[in-house]
Parts: structure tokens; sequence; C-alpha cells
């Protein structure tokens, strides 16, 4: 509840151009295997599958990055037919990730 909260004050201040970022080193393995806890936890109707993710540290906003891959399936969820599969991967090539969200039907 915290973080949609702290979600909606983001918008607000990404509105009026005072967004603040907190920096921290992290793995990025680790904020995807939350991110599917909570949509194993959360989602009914699809299947969403992970794949596995390699360790990767990274320095950014934990936060805000949890916030757009939670966004990204919320979004794949919505969009999809029922009863679709999910298909989660991240992948590092060089210093960007990429993130992809394949349906399958």
């Amino acid at each position: 509840m915290t973080a949609r909260i702290n979600g909606l004050l983001n918008v607000s201040r990404l509105e009026s151009g005072k967004i603040q970022i907190d920096r921290s080193c992290f793995d990025m393995a680790e904020l995807v295997k939350e991110a599917e806890g909570d949509a194993i936890a959360s989602i009914s109707g699809h299947q969403v599958v992970f794949a596995p993710v390699a360790e990767t540290r990274v320095n950014a906003d934990r936060d805000k990055i949890g916030q757009v891959i939670s966004n990204l399936i919320s979004n794949a969820v919505k969009y999809s037919p029922l009863n679709s599969t999910i298909n989660v991967t991240c992948v590092t090539k060089g210093s960007t990730f990429y993130f992809t969200l394949p349906v399958v039907n």
C-alpha cells in the first residue's frame, strides 16, 4: 500500500518537475524475483512465466525500477486475452536491460 501511495505522489512530483531519484546499488535479478512473487500472488486468469535473470548489479532508483516492472506486467495482463501465458524476460546487453513480455494465447 505504501508503494502505491508513493507512486501516486511521484506522479504528482513528476508533473511538477520535482521528482526525486534515490539511487542505490542493487541486484536486478533480486528485484525481478520480487516482482515474480508479487505477480504469482496477485494475478489470476493468466499464467505469468519468468525466465531466470542473471545477477546484475545496477545503480538506480530501486523503487522506481520496481514500479516500471510492475506496470509492464500489469499492462500485459490487462491487454492480453484471458487465460493466456505472459512470458517475462530481462536480458542485459552491455549496460542496457531489455524486458520482453510476449503473450501466448
